[in-house]
């Protein structure tokens, strides 16, 4: 298995993809991010033992400002029960330069600054569906690799019938869904 005791940060998307697929209790996940959605329910269900699935403060920052105050309770239950919501770095100055540097290469300050908090409070891994943010932090996220659900899943290197990791409640109607199993 890839690397079994890190940090794996979600940005905003990757957050929204999560909770919808694994909200898709009797049904398999559906729309265009199916893929996606499929991979980050895996990678989460299937983690190592001592993987901690986390978002930034920029993340929380970010789905604090979603309209729909249904999906609103949705992101801060998970972020709250799922997740470990990770503190502001105490370095405040070095963020803003780190951020400042990232921008020079991609168009999106928050992403530059989810990157930059994520490098500095030890992240090991950050999973984006942006295809243009992976690529613009290829060679710039030093600390932290930037990669998609699918990528990470396929690093994960989980064998065909393997059993999850997550213990799953016997009354979770994920028991008896197929679509997330390998």
């Amino acid at each position: 298995m890839y690397l079994l005791a890190y940090k794996v940060a979600l940005d905003s998307n990757s957050l929204s993809y999560l909770i919808d697929a694994l909200g898709s209790f009797d049904r398999p996940p559906t729309g265009r991010t199916v893929a996606e959605k499929i991979a980050l329910a895996r990678c989460f269900i299937y983690r190592g033992e001592e993987t901690i699935f986390c978002i930034t403060p920029t993340v929380r920052a970010e789905y604090s400002r979603i309209s729909s105050q249904e999906r609103l309770t949705d992101h801060a239950h998970w972020s709250l029960f799922h997740l470990q919501e990770l503190t502001q770095p105490s370095n405040t100055a070095d963020i803003i330069f780190r951020t400042n540097a990232l921008s020079a290469h991609h168009s999106d300050i928050d992403d530059c600054r989810i990157v930059a908090e994520c490098e500095a409070l030890d992240v090991s891994v950050f999973l984006t569906s942006d295809r243009k943010l992976r690529n613009s932090m290829k060679r710039l996220a030093t600390k932290v690799n930037v990669m998609s659900g699918r990528q990470f899943w396929e690093a994960m290197a989980i064998a065909p019938r393997s059993k999850p990791t997550i213990e799953l409640n016997p009354n979770d109607p994920l028991n008896d869904a197929t679509w997330w199993r390998v």
